[in-house]
């Protein structure tokens, strides 16, 4: 066991190094797309970092906070439209949590226009969006909404452009 690194870093640093690389390259060729997970409480915060992160850039730095406060964080081309990053959370959240819709808050408004790119729909330099699910699962509090293996990439970068 890998002594003095956090938990987060821990569960990969067991493994060989190989072996690590290889589930990152995994995961990146299946959400087709550079993601980012982590855990946060401090959404508010986020949202600073967003905006400073991607200050007179060309791109989106969109964050979608889920219920059980993870953030899955992707970069998207202003002109690229809502529906990719719907199409990236169907690849990354667990098949039992769709269907699903992503809405912006306060107010709470549902993100209904997924065919608008990213700069008509307001979400340029960045934005911070939240997930949640509809049908039988929407009462239910689930322990986690994405799949165990985005989950388990906690705190790393997942770049599928490298592949």
């Amino acid at each position: 066991m890998a002594v003095g690194l956090p938990a987060k870093r821990r569960k990969l640093s067991e493994g060989t190094a190989a072996a690590a690389a290889a589930a990152t390259a995994g995961l990146a060729a299946a959400l087709g797309r550079k993601v980012r997970v982590y855990r946060s409480s401090m959404v508010a915060s986020a949202r600073a970092v967003v905006a400073s992160r991607t200050a007179g850039t060309g791109s989106a730095v969109i964050r979608v906070v889920f219920p059980d406060h993870y953030v899955l964080e992707a970069k998207f081309g202003r002109s690229e439209a809502v529906q990719g990053l719907v199409d990236l959370l169907r690849r990354a959240v667990s098949p039992w949590a769709a269907p699903f819709y992503i809405y912006t808050a306060p107010p709470k408004e549902k993100v209904e226009d997924l065919a608008a790119d990213f700069s008509s729909a307001g979400f340029i330099p960045g934005a911070v969006l939240y997930f949640a699910c509809e049908g039988p699962a929407a009462g239910d509090r689930w322990p986690f909404y994405l799949r165990e293996e985005v989950c388990s990439m906690e705190g790393l970068d997942v770049d599928a452009e490298g592949l």
